[in-house]
């Protein structure tokens, strides 16, 4: 077994380091309501303390710590993702593929079918593009689209769900696939073909547990609700005592339309944005013999159908000029659509190529490739459509770069009082990852240390102690800590509401499309952190110990396999 070489430091150092990580944690974990400086101001407050009262040098911070090649290779690969993703929500190909899930506003398909596929959806979407940029771009299709579709109350919770808890599983399944990954991806040397072989299958599985979870979670919330009905008309009736239980259907309730008429906020929609004129000749007015439903179905799909301003002085000349443009447009959008879905597959492709340790001319940079495919879609955007670059850099979600960077000095100057180290050094014996019971200790400690400490600062903690976890016969133990590592760090964040950035980022955003409909029922579409924890509860647990077997022997036999221990399949430089 390797010897544990712990930091020695003096009693300054330590009493200092441990006394700055306590009083700027809660900062950072929480959003705390009385001093919001938020988790990357937090961070970046922390790591300047550790600077300030020496616990860090200024020049470890450039040389040790923000210049280590781990460090540099997170943040590229960060921003190179960030940058890809960006331009695929531009392109609406993301929003495209979500409008399809709850199809047209006048036929609503069954709740079972469109969970299902917001789960499938959600998955496969966070394990390229993060689990963040994912919840960003998705939660409000999908919430803007169960409002306007009238749809139950019923559904609301379990699709938030499901879009949280999918989004932190299928992220699990790359390096790139949430920000912890690509740390330890970056620390542990854990490739992304060796990440696809040992966490894609856990992943796969996890989601097809977590959606019929999420299905039996729904049916049960309908009869929970069914139940709070009865109890209220009891109680409003003077009869404290539960009515009979009668039969419920469940598919009735998935299609029923929730209102008969207009509600006062989808009248307020049509005044506002459709009123009577002669661009619109066709719209039903008050006066005409039409249901609220027609009106509503009318304004829907002219809502949607592109405004077309008609000239009657208008020549033939004139329109076809005018549909002249649009196929120009088109012709662009495809070949920049068709350059998109290229360099991915091309970064997914260069990433997955074991490197070669004879031959360094042939290496693809775990944080340098993602960077490079994003400048080149940058320029090939530039040449093509005609963009300033600098919209795609804006859209760089920098607040997140911000965070990693405090965290990183922050964590460190913690580290240096040898505390996490000495930690793992106690438990050593009891954590190896050879062992049922190590296996069992590992995942325990790291599920409640996501949910003390959040999963990335963990993460930075605990992944240069992954050597120690495992005999000393025992050859790359990198590979299976780290991947125990990325799931169970990334499955806990479905714990709690506040055990991944990716939840608060559903429930953020669900809630601001609430207020900006003016709907009735706000409070519908928030998700509290009792709503939450009562599925993520029983969620975490299944998916996290239903899966861990096939992470942890899928990770031993690709260990022990030729294919990670000689460079057969290495490429050469004249293969090409």
């Amino acid at each position: 077994m390797d010897e544990t070489t712990c930091p020695e430091e003096g009693t300054y150092v330590k009493s200092a380091g441990t006394v700055i990580f306590v009083l700027v944690w809660p900062f950072v974990v929480f959003d705390v309501k009385y001093y919001p400086v938020g988790r990357p101001g937090a961070a970046l407050i922390g790591a300047m303390l550790m600077v300030l009262f020496g616990v860090i040098s200024q020049d470890d911070v450039y040389s040790n710590v923000l210049g280590t090649m781990a460090n540099l290779q997170t943040l590229f690969l960060l921003i190179g993702m960030m940058l890809l993703s960006y331009y695929f929500d531009r392109e609406g190909m993301l929003p495209f593929l979500a409008s399809k899930i709850f199809g047209k506003s006048n036929r609503k398909r069954p709740f079972f079918l469109i969970l299902c596929q917001v789960c499938l959806l959600s998955g496969v979407l966070s394990a390229f593009i993060t689990n963040d940029a994912t919840a960003v771009v998705l939660t409000p299709i999908f919430v803007n689209a169960h409002i306007k579709q009238g749809r139950a109350k019923e559904e609301v919770l379990p699709l938030l769900l499901a879009i949280a808890t999918s989004c932190n599983i299928g992220s699990a399944a790359t390096i790139f696939g949430n920000p912890q990954n690509a740390f330890i991806a970056s620390s542990a040397g854990v490739s992304l073909l060796e990440a696809l072989i040992v966490l894609l299958p856990s992943a796969a599985i996890g989601l097809l547990l977590n959606t019929a979870l999420l299905y039996g979670f729904f049916v049960l919330n309908i009869y929970w609700h069914k139940y709070c009905r009865r109890c209220t008309v009891a109680s409003a009736n003077g009869q404290l005592t539960e009515a009979p239980a009668t039969d419920i259907d469940i598919h009735e309730m998935e299609v029923r339309n929730i209102v008969d008429s207009f509600t006062p906020w989808q009248q307020a929609r049509r005044e506002l944005y459709l009123p009577p004129s002669a661009s619109f000749p066709n719209l039903p007015h008050a006066g005409d013999n039409s249901t609220g439903n027609d009106l509503m179905l009318n304004d829907i799909h002219s809502i949607s159908a592109p405004a077309i301003h008609h000239n009657v002085s208008g020549t033939a000349s004139d329109t076809d000029s005018i549909r002249a443009v649009p196929r120009k447009i088109r012709i662009k959008k495809i070949l920049f659509v068709t350059w998109l879905i290229f360099v991915t597959i091309l970064v997914v492709v260069l990433l997955a190529i074991p490197d070669c340790p004879g031959d360094k001319n042939i290496v693809f940079n775990l944080g340098l490739v993602p960077v490079a495919a994003g400048i080149l879609t940058m320029m090939v955007d530039a040449g093509l459509n005609g963009r300033n670059a600098s919209l795609a850099i804006s859209d760089i979600d920098w607040s997140l770069i911000a965070l990693f960077m405090g965290l990183f000095v922050w964590l460190n100057g913690f580290e240096k009082t040898g505390f996490p180290c000495e930690l793992v050094k106690a438990l050593e014996d009891n954590l190896q990852l050879t062992t049922f019971g190590g296996v069992m200790l590992f995942t325990v400690l790291v599920s409640v240390g996501s949910n003390v400490f959040s999963n990335v600062p963990l993460v930075i903690l605990i992944v240069d102690q992954l050597n120690t976890l495992c005999g000393p016969e025992f050859v790359n133990c990198q590979l299976l800590g780290g991947t125990i590592l990325a799931w169970v760090s990334t499955i806990a964040g479905n714990f709690t509401l506040f055990g991944s950035i990716c939840n608060l980022i559903v429930a953020e955003k669900s809630k601001n499309c609430a207020i900006k409909s003016n709907i009735a029922n706000k409070r519908d579409y928030e998700l509290s952190f009792l709503g939450y924890v009562v599925f993520g509860l029983v969620s975490t647990l299944v998916v996290m110990y239903s899966c861990l077997p096939v992470v942890y022997f899928t990770a031993n036999a690709f260990r022990e396999s030729s294919f990670s221990s000689s460079n057969d399949t290495c490429v050469n430089a004249t293969d090409f």
